[in-house]
């Protein structure tokens, strides 16, 4: 068994283009690459201020072991895909404290013009401490073979690792990551403090 190397994301030290599924325009050497930066100061206290009730209401953890661990606040999703999940937005959402939505809207639309491109599908998820996600592939839909799968660490650790079959990243808050959904993945959460990081696809407008 190959042992597994803890990179950098974004560096040169790995390379599994043979297995990507992407389409031409969003291929790229690697299963992590590096787009740019975000700030996330004002999301950090908004993550921080959503209602455990909010969190309980996530609505996959319950029909995908995969997320048991882990819980998701929608802000987008796409019909097509059958997200059946509490969003963030919904006018009995109990997280609509003051600029709540104009704080994410704000940090969506940063997004959207440094990759050029349209938020289809976002959420932000929390992984508590010593827990985990368990293996799974993301790229259920063909669309997504068309967008950006980006990843934002929002309030992170450096315990809290992204693991593909021969890598394990750290991921760094506020760095925006282009990721590979069609690799198989998984992810824990060693540190004492909790995880949270956005999960947006971006469809581009080139």
């Amino acid at each position: 068994t190959k042992k597994k190397t803890l990179v950098r994301a974004g560096s040169k030290e790995h390379d599994t283009n043979k297995y990507f599924r992407r389409n031409d325009n969003m291929y790229f050497d690697g299963v992590v690459r590096i787009m740019g930066k975000i700030d996330v100061s004002k999301m950090k206290s908004l993550v921080e201020e959503i209602p455990e009730s909010v969190w309980e209401s996530d609505w996959r953890k319950n029909v995908n072991t995969n997320f048991y661990d882990s819980h998701s606040v929608w802000m987008k999703s796409m019909p097509f895909t059958k997200d059946k999940i509490f969003h963030a937005f919904d006018s009995s959402c109990t997280c609509q404290h003051d600029g709540f939505q104009q704080v994410y809207l704000d940090f969506q639309k940063q997004l959207e013009n440094m990759l050029d491109g349209i938020v289809v599908r976002s959420c932000i998820i929390r992984l508590t401490s010593n827990n985990s996600v368990k293996r799974h592939i993301d790229g259920q839909h063909d669309i997504f073979r068309y967008c950006y799968r980006i990843i934002i660490p929002i309030l992170t650790n450096s315990k809290s690792i992204l693991k593909y079959d021969d890598y394990e990243f750290v991921l760094e808050e506020g760095i925006v990551y282009d990721t590979n959904p069609f690799l198989p993945h998984s992810t824990f959460n060693g540190g004492e403090t909790n995880r949270y990081q956005a999960v947006i696809d971006v469809f581009p407008n080139t």
